[in-house]
């Protein structure tokens, strides 16, 4: 049965996102204490009402470690009723690396959070052949406050 998993920051709740003028850079973390499986939805950081989303991308340890690794994995920002996204499908969990948000594709650049509780969740959508237990993923969200400095 697929979960959702939660970080520190996501459980500290909206305080966590910094509304501040500029561009910005958050980021978080998740340790794996189990295999995913598909559907499972890691939940991370907050993003405030009014940022503009300028870039995102992840990095993580190998999380599956069949021979043959089938896992891929969507990044998004929601409140769970709008869901944009920064990338759909990505292996990098196949071996381990880093993903930046499909410029062709990513709905999530250049969108405005226009209501609070916006949060970034990566979903397993297909399952690791054999999934490792351990492991880490780090999400970094870059956002500007300020839309006229929103060049995207």
């Amino acid at each position: 049965m697929a979960t959702n998993f939660t970080t520190a920051l996501h459980d500290e709740g909206d305080n966590t996102a910094q509304a501040r003028m500029g561009s910005q850079t958050v980021y978080d973390r998740y340790e794996l204490t189990a295999a995913l499986i598909v559907n499972d939805a890691i939940r991370f950081m907050y993003i405030p009402k009014g940022a503009v989303i300028l870039d995102a991308w992840m990095t993580c340890d190998d999380l599956d470690t069949h021979a043959t690794p089938l896992i891929t994995q969507t990044l998004q920002i929601s409140d769970d009723s709008t869901d944009k996204v920064f990338f759909t499908a990505s292996t990098v969990g196949r071996t381990g690396g880093l993903q930046r948000a499909d410029e062709d594709a990513a709905e999530a650049i250049g969108y405005e959070v226009t209501t609070e509780g916006f949060f970034v969740e990566l979903l397993t959508a297909a399952a690791p052949a054999t999934g490792t237990a351990t492991g880490t993923i780090y999400v970094f969200v870059s956002y500007t406050m300020n839309r006229i400095n929103a060049d995207v």
